[in-house]
């Protein structure tokens, strides 16, 4: 982490104007301390509170009609209040760590490097609604997820010591991204100017306001979307850069994604 960064982090933590959509559901647009080369820096944040909120994951699946498409697609034809991308894919569609939907395993792969896992939808009382499980505090991520419908394997960011568990690497993204607060609520962070991912997570652990305990990646790049569709608003945010892919920030619009997880009323 450099000097400049360092010293910039010291002030970053000023409370946060959450706005309600709707019960249990929340919005804020946070400000980095730390500004990219590219867009304005900054964060949208929807913030779920489980009591409130079920997730589910959907995906692609020909053989019963249904196909890739866009987040405000999965939105509008699953009556959702948000959709965000299930990790990433492989060209065919299929995850590339670890996915179960329900009894359906979409990727039976578990991937050594990712060490990390969203599990949602407890099948038995008394386990947390949402939970980032940790290879190093939880164990066995197999085990360890088996009381859940839904489970997302994909790269840990902040680990369950809240340290930043992304290595240095150059490599600059638009980004969104899954995390946990110490009250179990979700948040999903959609960041369309692009970061080295380790000095983002810093930049995210100094902003004490969102109270991050755990965090893990979810896309890169045009692919990051977050789409939202509640309390009367209509929220659409895209990613474009990725370093060795596509690195300008010209794109604006969704693109199809295969597997998305879905935010749904109770």
């Amino acid at each position: 982490m450099t000097p400049l960064l360092l010293a910039s982090l010291v002030a970053a933590s000023a409370s946060i104007d959450f706005r309600p959509l709707e019960p249990g559901l929340e919005l804020a647009e946070v400000q980095l301390p730390v500004r990219s080369s590219v867009g304005d820096s900054t964060v949208t944040v929807l913030r779920i509170d489980p009591a409130r909120f079920s997730l589910t994951l959907l995906a692609a699946a020909p053989s019963t009609g249904s196909r890739s498409r866009t987040a405000r697609a999965w939105v509008r034809n699953h009556g959702l209040a948000a959709a965000v991308n299930a990790g990433m894919f492989e060209p065919g569609g299929k995850p590339t760590g670890f996915a179960r939907k329900g009894s359906a395993v979409l990727n039976g792969r578990w991937k050594a490097g990712y060490q990390a896992a969203l599990a949602f939808g407890p099948r038995k009382e008394g386990l947390p609604a949402v939970r980032i499980l940790d290879k190093d505090c939880d164990g066995d991520l197999q085990v360890a997820s088996a009381g859940y419908e839904h489970v997302v394997q994909s790269i840990r960011m902040i680990d369950c010591r809240r340290r930043n568990a992304w290595g240095v690497r150059k490599q600059r993204y638009s980004s969104v991204i899954a995390a946990v607060d110490t009250r179990g609520r979700l948040l999903l962070l959609h960041c369309r100017s692009p970061f080295v991912m380790h000095d983002y997570i810093a930049q995210l652990l100094s902003l004490s306001a969102l109270d991050l305990q755990r965090a893990l990646y979810l896309e890169g790049g045009p692919e990051a979307s977050l789409y939202v569709e509640a309390g009367g608003r209509q929220v659409q945010r895209v990613g474009s850069f990725e370093t060795g892919f596509n690195e300008n920030d010209e794109n604006r619009e969704l693109w199809d994604l295969p597997n998305v997880i879905g935010v749904r009323r109770r």
